[in-house]
């Protein structure tokens, strides 16, 4: 069957990355050169027990954004099944779901859910075959994002199982679960992956990709599909864009707080005035990297208190003449 929208070789992709890639700044990274995007990881029990609106922030898009992947994480089969069904039911547009089996934060892990669940290859089957029949129902695929292992690089048995339960779009970060982001990502192991199963994966790489021209180099030294972009986009979101026109961009202090102040404005479309300046503060961090006065800036900003304060503010600094 024919799936709308399935992943070209080539794409570069908006990794998921909790607390930065809602909505909003999916829309931006879609404008600046990102061929697709993934969501935030979704509780899927608490999707469907508590329905849209308690999601709402996680779960809201728009068209700009597709190709979208929602991604879901949860404990068994039923589970995450049951909330691709809610999503598929009442989002028509979404591309395909995903289901992350990387995640290794201490919450997530106590869940035993995320990267937990690679301990369990079974388990792991099961969720994936058993999501993979309802994505299929309704026309979509099914895509899984993973590590090496748990604590042990199984990656050959993890890859062959899930392309054993049905599914094709596999993008694998190249650390153990429980490395964190911490060490090297081992991107020698995709090559070794896709020289193995070949066109029976589409390989997605991700992890320390930090520049544009790394891009071209990982396509083809490690031999995957696609590449995925996470932490590198969260500070520049212009990598996107330099990778489409083969050279760096020099964005100016006025054009990073621009962007702020857009991505801003698109959040309160599904969040209120004051969370979205709380979240947003975690990502003035990131933007105003290697600025000169970046502390003059960034301080002001993180000490204000209300989304008005924060605006006023950023109103001022984005107006006052460049230097």
């Amino acid at each position: 069957m024919k799936v709308n929208n399935f992943p070209r070789k080539g794409e570069v992709i908006l990794a998921p990355l909790a607390g930065y890639t809602h909505s909003a700044f999916r829309r931006i990274c879609r404008r600046l050169g990102a061929d697709r995007t993934y969501s935030e990881l979704v509780h899927a029990y608490g999707l469907t027990l508590r329905g849209f609106e308690k999601n709402k922030e996680l779960i809201y898009f728009t068209k700009e954004e597709i190709p979208l992947h929602l991604q879901l994480y949860g404990r068994n089969p039923t589970e995450i099944s049951q909330g691709a069904a809610y999503l598929l039911e009442n989002f028509k547009d979404i591309t395909a779901i995903d289901i992350n089996f990387g995640c290794s934060v201490k919450k997530v892990l106590k869940a035993k859910a995320g990267s937990y669940i690679l301990k369990d290859l079974n388990l792991y089957y099961e969720i994936i075959k058993e999501t993979n029949e309802v994505t299929k129902s309704f026309g979509k695929f099914l895509s899984i994002k993973i590590r090496l292992g748990f604590d042990k690089d199984i990656l050959e048995k993890l890859v062959e199982t899930a392309l054993k339960a049905g599914i094709k779009v596999i993008a694998v970060h190249p650390r153990l679960a429980i490395q964190g982001f911490g060490g090297k990502a081992n991107w020698e192991r995709l090559k070794i992956i896709k020289d193995i199963f070949k066109e029976d994966i589409f390989l997605i790489g991700s992890g320390d990709i930090i520049s544009y021209d790394q891009i071209d180099n990982h396509f083809k030294s490690y031999h995957v599909d696609g590449i995925m972009i996470g932490r590198a986009a969260i500070k520049h979101p212009w990598i996107f864009k330099e990778y489409k026109i083969k050279q760096p961009i020099k964005v100016s202090l006025k054009e990073k707080l621009e962007l702020i102040k857009l991505e801003l404005d698109m959040m309160l479309e599904y969040m209120s005035p004051q969370k979205a300046f709380r979240v947003i503060k975690s990502q003035v961090s990131q933007i105003l990297k290697g600025e000169k006065n970046k502390k003059a800036i960034e301080q002001p900003l993180l000490k204000t208190k209300t989304y008005e304060e924060f605006i006023d503010l950023l109103n001022h600094l984005t107006n006052q003449p460049s230097k």
